[in-house]
């Protein structure tokens, strides 16, 4: 699958190819429960968005355009399917724009959405399990990365399929954009003390400036990058579309440890504490500590 797993402290969550939404337990992988967030079995199956926690609920964008909450203890819905898709729905069309990019949770009650029809649209929670709509911002090609808040300039910052990135504000205000990628922006940035890391399907990682989108580095790679990096310590971490897993020092790109996972990759990786769990396209969720000297070990598979 291409779901990013979600981990709240004692479990990690995944979804997987075939619409299920799976717990499991982070350090057995002993499994807790898991639930369909079928709509229906004429709409598309599978899930390619990271689950997040919001409200004691773990929630799941759906291709279908629909947004999916579940008891996060037990996998059941808390309210009913049938209720959600009447409430949360983001396209009044029975197939909306389908949710492959991951959902942001941002200034406690806001999500930022992106869809494949190129739009990023922002919503707050009210209650009852209703987000209102705020405001989006269209761009020229589909939208299958997570965007990130950043906090110190009040911006979201996401990239597109159409090889641009961008900032705007949370009023869907446009404040700058970074266009000298020669792929797609396939995952989400991540921003560390003001510079954003972007990786793309060239093969590249771009570390950015945040208040201007201007360019400070590029560290070539093989083969397309579609996963997130993810910053732990000093450490940038990624892994490739070959499955790849490589381990760089995030301010002199010096490399520090890798790993091939002999399997390709289509998910980002998600981090606790010096663990990362990544699935894997052979249907494996994999978990690895990060020495401190920079290599991976296998935790388990």
């Amino acid at each position: 699958g291409w779901a990013t797993p979600f981990v709240d402290g004692k479990n990690v969550y995944i979804g997987t190819i075939e619409g299920e939404l799976i717990s499991v337990d982070l350090m057995t992988s002993k499994e807790n429960w898991r639930a369909s967030s079928l709509d229906s079995d004429f709409l598309p199956k599978a899930i390619y968005s990271k689950p997040f926690l919001f409200d004691n609920k773990i929630f799941v964008g759906t291709p279908s355009g629909k947004l999916l909450g579940f008891n996060i203890t037990t996998g059941l819905d808390e309210v009913s399917l049938q209720d959600i898709e009447q409430r949360v729905m983001l396209s009044e069309k029975q197939i909306g724009p389908v949710i492959v990019g991951n959902i942001l949770l941002f200034k406690d009650d806001y999500i930022a959405i992106p869809t494949s029809e190129g739009q990023l649209s922002l919503f707050q929670y009210i209650q009852n399990e209703m987000f209102e709509p705020i405001c989006s911002y269209k761009t020229d090609d589909s939208l299958w990365s997570r965007p990130i808040w950043d906090k110190n300039n009040q911006q979201l910052i996401f990239g597109s399929m159409d090889g641009s990135f961008f900032s705007i504000d949370s009023y869907g205000a446009l404040n700058w954009t970074f266009n000298d990628s020669k792929g797609w922006f396939w995952a989400a940035p991540v921003i560390d003390s003001g510079i954003i890391y972007a990786s793309n399907l060239d093969g590249n990682i771009y570390a950015l400036r945040s208040n201007s989108g201007q360019i400070m580095w590029a560290y070539q790679t093989d083969n397309p990058i579609i996963s997130s990096p993810i910053i732990m310590d000093d450490f940038l971490i990624f892994v490739s579309k070959e499955g790849e897993l490589q381990v760089i020092h995030k301010d002199t790109k010096r490399k520090l440890g890798s790993c091939n996972l002999n399997q390709k990759v289509y998910s980002s990786i998600e981090s606790y504490e010096n663990k990362i769990f990544v699935q894997v396209s052979d249907g494996s969720l994999r978990a690895y500590t990060i020495k401190k000297n920079g290599n991976p070990d296998e935790l388990w598979n």
